[in-house]
């Protein structure tokens, strides 16, 4: 299917949706529920946008790189951003859809299936750690000859 019918189609549902839920809760509420949200997603964004810049971070899990921690946390900040985005948007599907991005059980879930997988994590060790570098410390003393 072509992203624009699909996008059309959710647009269609959100229009259905307002006007199902406003008939039975009234014009009044749900423009006041529109707005709410709106305000929200935009604290959300604001939220989000300090977290990614600010470098709030995840520590690493046992074995796991640095780099993908600090993947991990732009992710997550970049999960919730996205869900003060469909705040933002008028509807309440996806307001509904926006509101999973507040619950941080969810929101890590969704960040840790993403960064789990393959990709992430020969990403996170090309920028320069390994799993060997991490766990694995040479140490040793040296003199220097010239002197």
């Amino acid at each position: 299917m072509p992203l624009g019918f699909i996008i059309l189609i959710g647009f269609l549902l959100e229009i259905f949706a307002l006007v199902a839920v406003g008939s039975k809760i009234g014009a009044l509420t749900t423009v006041a529920w529109v707005i709410l949200s709106a305000v929200i997603g935009m604290s959300m964004m604001r939220t989000g946008a300090r977290r990614a810049m600010m470098g709030e971070r995840m520590r690493p899990q046992a074995g796991e790189a640095p780099q993908l921690a600090q993947i991990r946390s732009f992710a997550d900040s970049t999960v919730y951003m996205f869900g003060g985005i469909l705040l933002i948007l008028p509807g309440f599907i996806t307001d509904a859809l926006g509101l999973l991005a507040l619950i941080p059980p969810i929101r890590r879930r969704m960040v840790a299936s993403w960064t789990h997988s393959a990709h992430w994590q020969s990403y996170a060790t090309q920028r320069g750690y390994s799993e060997y570098d991490v766990q694995h410390v040479i140490e040793g003393e040296y003199h220097r000859m010239d002197d």
